[in-house]
């Protein structure tokens, strides 16, 4: 399942959240673009996961895909 997650480096707990989730999922991960963030405090990745990884991350880093 293709993805783009995009979420505030600075929110609290947030960044955690998602660099554990790597971590868990890390192996069965296909595809992980470049980070496409603002490079300061937003980051904005394209990940290609099973249903079950996505399923475990929070609705509100969701982007639409073109």
């Amino acid at each position: 399942m293709r993805i783009r997650i995009c979420y505030d480096t600075d929110a609290p707990g947030l960044h955690a959240i998602v660099e554990a989730w790597s971590r868990k999922w890390r192996t069965v991960i296909t595809v992980r673009s470049e980070e496409r963030g603002c490079g300061c405090h937003h980051d904005l990745i394209e990940l290609d996961a099973p249903e079950a990884a996505v399923a475990e991350l929070p609705v509100e880093i969701f982007e639409a895909m073109p």
